[in-house]
């Protein structure tokens, strides 16, 4: 190919369009056109800025036309170190100045774009007189798909990078012995993706050998784009800062996927910024995590219907009060995340609505169920069950003041309340909520000494005391519920 050549230049004036995202030309621009009659003073032309932004990039641009033709750009000539007035930028005269162990695949790169005019890069060596090398980057493209087809590309001297890239895999050799060592996997990813080197533990970890992890780029891994990898990796290059996360990738070559506790931090080398991927396998620790989850769901429903279980036996004595707690202890639960409680606490929000009345049981059923009123006497025997149920509950190790709601749930802020005449922030934030979740359900409900209330007249009742007898943002929570949420017990 490069015999059919001719030497000399085109006198065509152009401009590659380079993408620098996937560093491959995108087309080709040519310069002759009609300028503005009136440009102002001062500013340079469209060439001259591109002549100076290639200057800045180390970079110039090439063309390459059917008939053997080679223009290059003025900073082609910087970037291969020859001069206009000195090299006429034909094939053969190009590949004199590249390395001699170079030429060769240089030579192929040209000849397959000349044949498929896929987009590709190359890199090479430029052989200095002096026997010094400098490194060049080639990407080009062809525009057109007949025997019209124009080939057009950039070149950048890439030495700079070289030679950081150089530096970084010496101190790398340097440490090996310590890189290698390390328990934690570690991954050197350059910017544009391409990794820089792996130790043992990273080999050991996702199940390929170190040689394969060198040849991967972390931006084309589906894997890394899956598990959100990829945007974490990105965010830390962008942000400069070190980012932690643990992810599940489908990495390991003979196996299913890993889960890998990351660290993953940028680091700058020379002109460039890495990325450091350390890692742990952690897949472990994530099995037995989600075993005790699992075990814990179960205790807790364990939990419920045990509860269940007691207070099913309070209804088996009182008849009346049937289903009473479930409907207290859900109504609430729904108070509770009306008042914007976190999930946990609401959880012994509604178990404190099904234990609240759970002393009841040392009170003689023909008192429960007793149609007329009643006597001061038995009433004060109903009161005991506040501190029978406490006695009762006490005893348990729940994760949330259980016992004490069921003690103080007939406590009143103004201290009118039973059993120890409580007042205002004596009293716990469940037991406020139970007792005017207690006063509306109890209200709306039959009982052998009245008939049920309206629900409404059951909201007058909480809302008449709020602030003095109950909370009120417990009060407020509750109306809005029913008035607002279209609530129903």
């Amino acid at each position: 190919m490069a015999g059919s050549m001719q030497r000399g230049r085109s006198a065509k004036a152009f401009n590659a369009v380079f993408d620098e995202r996937s560093a491959n030309v995108a087309g080709v621009e040519h310069t002759r056109r009609s300028w503005p009659a009136h440009q102002p003073a001062g500013l340079p032309d469209d060439r001259s800025l591109r002549a100076e932004s290639e200057r800045l990039a180390r970079m110039g641009s090439w063309v390459w036309t059917p008939r053997g033709d080679v223009s290059w750009s003025d900073g082609m000539y910087r970037v291969f170190g020859v001069s206009v007035e000195s090299f006429a930028p034909t094939i053969s005269a190009i590949l004199d100045l590249i390395h001699p162990n170079d030429r060769a695949g240089v030579q192929l790169w040209l000849d397959t774009m000349a044949m498929r005019g896929n987009d590709r890069a190359t890199e090479f060596r430029l052989a200095g007189a002096d026997g010094s090398a400098r490194w060049i980057r080639c990407a080009a493209s062809r525009v057109g798909q007949d025997e019209t087809a124009t080939i057009c590309g950039i070149a950048q001297d890439i030495t700079r990078h070289k030679q950081t890239e150089c530096e970084l895999t010496t101190a790398i050799a340097n440490d090996r012995l310590l890189f290698d060592a390390a328990p934690t996997g570690v991954i050197v990813y350059r910017q544009n993706g391409t990794c820089v080197a792996a130790n043992l533990a990273a080999s050991e970890i996702v199940g390929v050998s170190v040689r394969e992890l060198q040849d991967e780029n972390f931006r084309t891994l589906e894997s890394w784009k899956r598990s959100g990898l990829a945007k974490l990796a990105e965010t830390c290059l962008a942000e400069n800062r070190i980012v932690e996360d643990n992810v599940q990738l489908s990495f390991r070559k003979h196996g299913g996927a890993i889960w890998l506790e990351c660290r993953l931090v940028p680091y700058p080398h020379g002109a460039e910024r890495h990325l450091l991927f350390l890692f742990s396998d952690i897949s472990e620790r994530k099995r037995v995590e989600q075993e005790n989850a699992v075990y814990v769901e179960k205790m807790q429903s364990a939990l419920m219907q045990t509860v269940a279980a007691v207070t099913r036996l309070s209804e088996m004595r009182d008849p009346y009060t049937a289903r009473h707690e479930q409907r207290v202890g859900r109504l609430a639960a729904a108070i509770g995340a009306e008042l914007g409680l976190e999930s946990r606490r609401l959880e012994g929000l509604r178990m404190a609505g099904y234990l609240h009345d759970v002393g009841k049981m040392n009170i003689p059923a023909e008192i429960l169920s007793k149609p007329g009123k009643l006597t001061a006497a038995e009433f004060s025997l109903v009161k005991e069950h506040a501190a029978a149920g406490y006695d009762v509950l006490k005893h348990i190790d729940f994760p949330w003041p259980v016992a004490l709601a069921a003690l103080q749930h007939h406590e009143r802020l103004d201290g009118s309340g039973y059993p120890n005449g409580l007042k205002g922030a004596e009293i716990c934030l469940e037991a406020r909520v139970v007792a005017v979740a207690d006063v509306v359900e109890s209200m709306s409900s039959h009982r052998p000494y009245r008939p049920a209330f309206d629900t409404r007249e059951a909201l007058a009742e909480v809302e008449g005391g709020r602030g003095v007898r109950f909370d009120a943002e417990v009060v407020v929570a509750c109306l809005r519920l029913f008035r607002e949420r279209d609530y129903r017990l």
